[in-house]
């Protein structure tokens, strides 16, 4: 049984950067990258693009995200549409204190959920070694998504640095 259907593997958008000669590097961290694609502090982004095998290739299946916002660090995850919502979104880092988060909106290129850093999300991250997202789908699958966290700490105190250049 394929981890997603069919109609759920859709391309997912990772952070927007220019690929010309003037576009901002991209640093990776392990299984971690690093941009900051406005040059400006409020641009610069964490970033991981979850893939699985999915025919002769890989598939994205889930971008998660971590950015600057007006009350501080925001995490977001952007997964395929076709989630169902009511049953809302699930993070457990190292396989332990699962949360459950609502999505906070759906568009053409996905459902999208925003933790603050506030709930400790990047401290977890920090520590941990694997993260999963549970995401229930219509039709009444779980689906589990691991990702690493294999290089985070490396590219937040990257991040960190980077945002500092800016101000």
């Amino acid at each position: 049984m394929a981890l997603f259907g069919a109609a759920c593997l859709i391309p997912i958008a990772p952070p927007a950067t220019a690929q010309d000669d003037t576009a901002p590097a991209v640093a990776a961290f392990e299984d971690w990258r690093m941009s900051c694609p406005g040059n400006s502090a409020d641009s610069c982004r964490v970033w991981q693009r979850v893939q699985v095998a999915y025919g002769d290739g890989l598939q994205d299946v889930m971008a998660v995200s971590v950015a600057p916002a007006d009350s501080g660090l925001v995490v977001l995850f952007q997964v395929p549409l076709d989630v169902y919502l009511p049953a809302d979104f699930g993070l457990r880092v190292d396989g332990t204190g699962e949360r459950r988060v609502r999505y906070r909106n759906c568009n053409e290129t996905g459902c999208w959920v925003l933790l603050r850093d506030d709930s400790g999300v990047l401290s977890s991250f920090r520590r941990g070694i694997t993260a999963e997202a549970a995401l229930s789908l219509v039709e009444g699958e779980t689906v589990r998504i691991s990702f690493s966290l294999r290089g985070f700490t490396a590219a937040m105190a990257a991040f960190e640095d980077a945002r500092q250049t800016f101000e």
